[in-house]
C-alpha cells in the first residue's frame, strides 16, 4: 500500500515533470525535471520509497529513468487518492508537548495538512512552533499557488472566494489566475532561493519537514529553521505581522468599480 509520504513523492514528480535516475550504491535517487540530467535535481527519492512505488506499480521505466505511470498521474490529478487517504481523519499516536512542557501521548489527525499540523505543535516549553502570522502567510501563499494553476486538482476553489457570480467569466478567471501567478512570483522573490523551497514544499505541496529534509539532503532538524526563516520573510511581504501594511493585495478591476 502506498503511504501518505510516498503519495507526496508522486505529487512532486508530477509537479516537476521529473524522472528518477537510478544508480547503484546510492541511498537516494535524483529526480531530474524532464529527465534532463544536466539540470539540478528537483529533489531526491529515498531507495526504500523508490522500491515501494515500483512494487505498487506507480512507476514505469522509460528511456531516461522512472516516471509516474499515466493512470496513477490521472488519479492523483483528479483527486482520486487511496481510500484511506480520502478520509477526514487518520488518527495515529504521537508524542506531543502540552502546556508546561509536559510530554504526553496523543491521538493526532494526520490527515491535516503539513502546515496545519505544525500550527498545532508546540516546543518543549509549550510555545507554538510557528506564530500565527507565519501560519497565515503560509496559507496565503498556498492560496496563490493553487489559484495560479501551479497546484494539482483540489476540492477547494481559491479563485472564486469572495467573488460574485457576475465576475466569473473566462476573462475574469484568466485575470485572477494571472494575478495569482504574479503574487506567487513576487512572494518567492521576497523569500529568496532556498527559503522558498521549504515554504513551497510544506505549505503548497503538503510535504512533511522530514520529507523535505530528506529530499533536499538538509541536516536533520534544520527544516523547521529554514521554514521559519522563509515564512518570516513571507509574513513581512504579505503584511500578516501585526502593524504591517500588506502591499501585495491586488483588487480586481470590477471589484474596484463596485466598491
Amino acid at each position: 500500500m502506498i503511504t501518505f509520504e510516498q503519495q507526496q513523492i508522486l505529487r512532486r514528480l508530477i509537479h516537476h515533470k521529473a524522472v528518477i535516475s537510478v544508480a547503484s550504491g546510492c541511498d537516494a535517487f535524483p529526480a531530474h525535471p524532464h529527465g534532463d540530467r544536466r539540470r539540478r535535481p528537483a529533489f531526491w527519492v529515498p531507495v526504500k520509497d523508490m522500491q515501494a512505488l515500483k512494487a505498487e506499480g506507480a512507476l514505469e521505466m522509460g528511456a531516461s529513468g522512472y516516471r509516474v505511470v499515466p493512470s496513477v498521474k490521472r488519479r492523483l490529478q483528479n483527486g482520486k487518492e487511496a481510500s484511506a487517504l480520502n478520509q477526514h481523519y487518520d488518527l495515529r499516536e504521537r508524542d506531543v508537548y502540552v502546556t508546561g512542557g509536559v510530554q504526553r501521548k496523543a491521538r493526532v489527525n494526520t490527515r491535516l495538512s503539513a502546515l496545519d499540523r505544525l500550527a498545532h505543535q508546540t516546543d518543549s516549553e509549550g510555545r507554538p512552533l510557528l506564530e500565527s502570522s507565519l501560519i497565515e502567510a503560509g496559507k496565503r501563499i498556498a492560496q496563490d499557488y493553487h489559484a495560479s494553476g501551479h497546484g494539482l486538482a483540489t476540492t477547494q476553489r481559491y479563485d472564486g472566494a469572495g467573488v460574485s457570480s457576475d465576475t466569473n467569466s473566462v476573462e475574469d478567471r484568466f485575470i485572477h489566475r494571472a494575478d495569482a501567478k504574479a503574487r506567487l512570483q513576487s512572494a518567492r522573490e521576497a523569500m529568496g532561493a532556498g527559503l522558498d523551497t521549504a515554504v513551497i514544499a510544506i505549505c503548497c505541496l503538503d510535504q512533511s519537514l522530514d520529507a523535505v529534509e530528506s529530499a533536499e539532503r538538509w541536516a536533520a532538524g534544520s527544516g523547521l529553521t529554514v521554514l521559519t526563516l522563509g515564512l518570516t520573510r513571507l509574513s513581512e511581504h504579505y503584511g500578516t505581522i501585526a502593524g504591517e501594511k500588506n502591499q501585495s493585495v491586488k483588487i480586481h478591476p470590477r471589484q474596484a468599480k463596485s466598491a
